[in-house]
């Protein structure tokens, strides 16, 4: 345990510190997400009984809403002097990853009604990847 470099063991309180203090981008994303997840969960529940399908759905959907908390993130903390350049190509990838994960749940979508199973998973996988990839790349920036 002695060997541990010492900004390894300072990165958790870091972490935590960042989490606390509202003008961060961390606790910006933190609590957008969780917003998110929250108000997602209650269009699933609230007032229906939720059927299998609907889960799916959620699990397709939440990856291009998740996308979307990204860009703000990006605008709220790349969009100033001296980044703004860098906050514009960020926020056209974003549109970009989300367009593409739009295309792959409606082809996910789609398949579903052919009793293919196949690839309704495999766009259904491929949407999730691209976003998250996406969103730990934004993510280990605002670190």
């Amino acid at each position: 345990m002695e060997n541990i470099p010492p900004e390894i063991n300072n990165i958790e309180p870091n972490y935590w510190e960042a989490l606390k203090n509202p003008d961060s981008l961390f606790y910006a994303f933190w609590l957008s997400v969780a917003l998110l997840v929250f108000m997602s969960l209650l269009k699933y529940l609230v007032s229906k009984e939720s059927e299998r399908k609907d889960w799916g759905l959620l699990a397709l959907e939440l990856p291009i809403d998740l996308c979307l908390v990204v860009i703000t993130v990006i605008i709220t903390g790349f969009m100033k002097e001296p980044n703004f350049a860098l906050g514009i190509v960020l926020v056209v990838i974003s549109l970009v990853v989300s367009i593409i994960c739009c295309h792959f749940r409606q082809c996910s979508i789609r398949h579903s009604y052919d009793e293919k199973g196949l690839k309704v998973y495999l766009f259904g996988i491929l949407d999730v990847i691209l976003a998250i990839a996406w969103i730990c790349f934004i993510y280990l920036q605002i670190i």
